[in-house]
């Protein structure tokens, strides 16, 4: 027990309380709005779509970093892009499109049986869009990142949050979809 907990200290930046404690009167706001968000979000998407939004940010983020073709493709856009911006427009795009066609598919059923509670529907809510924002600014340089996040920086942008982030979605996501288990036994002969 005090191993886990010398371990979940380091792996946690040592300046959290440092980090939330300089937040000044906008950036306080700022929190209690996305806060807010976070708990609207979750109660609007309902578990279902926020455990297919979780899948569809994994998919989509390994898809991303496969792509080959990322190069040729900041040399036939017309505009000057940065290839950060280009990976995260990448990205999202793909994040949609799977969102999409994971939502239309049988797996919005096996997903959706079961209730839970408000508290579960919170939770999976804040890991899902703490993984999202996570992985958008896994693509950014740390110099854009840290001038973006400031005090948040720690919590989103480093490679130990992402890392993090990660794990706890796939942590918590046997939880949500446990379904009724059929007793088996043995099938009877026909006569």
């Amino acid at each position: 027990m005090v191993q886990g907990l010398s371990l979940l200290n380091s792996i946690i930046p040592s300046n959290l309380s440092a980090s939330l404690e300089g937040l000044t009167g906008p950036q306080q706001l700022f929190a209690m709005l996305g806060a807010l968000f976070v708990f609207l979000y979750g109660m609007s998407v309902g578990k279902t779509r926020a455990l297919i939004s979780l899948l569809a940010i994994y998919v989509a983020f390994e898809l991303t970093n496969l792509f080959p073709y990322l190069n040729q493709l900041i040399k036939i856009i017309p505009w000057q892009i940065e290839p950060y911006m280009l990976q995260t427009i990448l990205f999202l795009t793909l994040y949609l499109l799977i969102f999409i066609i994971l939502n239309k598919s049988s797996l919005q059923n096996r997903l959706s049986s079961g209730e839970i509670s408000f508290w579960q529907v919170l939770l999976i809510s804040v890991l899902q869009i703490g993984l999202l924002a996570a992985t958008v600014a896994s693509f950014a340089p740390a110099k854009v990142t840290k001038e973006m996040l400031r005090q948040f920086y720690p919590f989103f942008a480093t490679q130990t949050a992402l890392f993090l982030w990660s794990v706890g979605s796939l942590a918590i996501l046997p939880i949500f979809i446990k379904g009724k288990r059929r007793k088996t036994g043995p099938v009877p002969l026909s006569k």
